[in-house]
């Protein structure tokens, strides 16, 4: 009877560690071994593994509207989809999947034009997708806008969102004269951002 008590004991012992293990996160432990010193007796660190966040933002029929600069010139625009927290933010990749851009009646442009699209800290201005435009994603054709088309973040790269918070813009052009004037578009994506927050000051 005892032999059995005891059993019960241990095996509720073990049990119990069990469920400790699944509900604590796994970067609160600590490793001696890879951790640093801290240097003199004023001195204290603590040292945590950091987050990885990964975003995915689906978007159906978002609208976005286009502003026409005149005859033989681009036209760009586009809409702010995500806000980054404030603070310094390490952007490890991004993924567009299945982009496809639908217009809508008016503007003088139509399903067999074309154009490009990227994902920005800003919204596109000018005449081309680049700079703050661009720097989430690169500017990627979609000839006509019909296609279905996939982009991607060649390297990773950081921002400072410590004063003002960081967005995320998916941004459009279109082509020289497939349009003619204001227009308006719709489109469906889904964009991947796999990101650290570095700090806030």
């Amino acid at each position: 009877m005892r032999k059995y008590i005891l059993f019960l004991f241990i095996l509720a012992i073990f049990g119990g560690l069990a469920i400790a293990t699944d509900l604590m996160p796994m970067y609160l432990k600590t490793d001696a071994t890879n951790s640093g010193a801290v240097n003199g007796t004023t001195v204290a660190a603590v040292q945590l593994a950091p987050q990885v966040y990964q975003t995915t933002i689906a978007m159906s029929d978002t609208p976005a509207s286009i502003t026409y600069v005149g005859p033989d010139t681009n036209s760009v625009g586009g809409v702010k989809v995500y806000d980054f927290p404030e603070g310094r933010i390490l952007v490890l990749g991004v993924t567009v999947a299945d982009m496809t851009v639908t217009p809508v009646d008016g503007g003088g442009f139509g399903v067999t034009d074309g154009g490009d699209f990227s994902l920005g800290t800003a919204l596109a201005t000018g005449t081309n997708l680049a700079s703050t435009g661009a720097d989430l994603c690169p500017s990627t054709s979609i000839d006509a806008v019909t296609n279905i088309t996939d982009s991607a973040l060649a390297a990773s790269a950081q921002f400072d969102g410590t004063a003002t918070a960081k967005d995320a813009y998916v941004n459009f052009l279109v082509d020289a004269n497939d349009i003619t004037n204001n227009a308006a578009l719709t489109f469906d994506a889904t964009v991947t951002i796999t990101w650290m927050k570095l700090g806030d000051y």
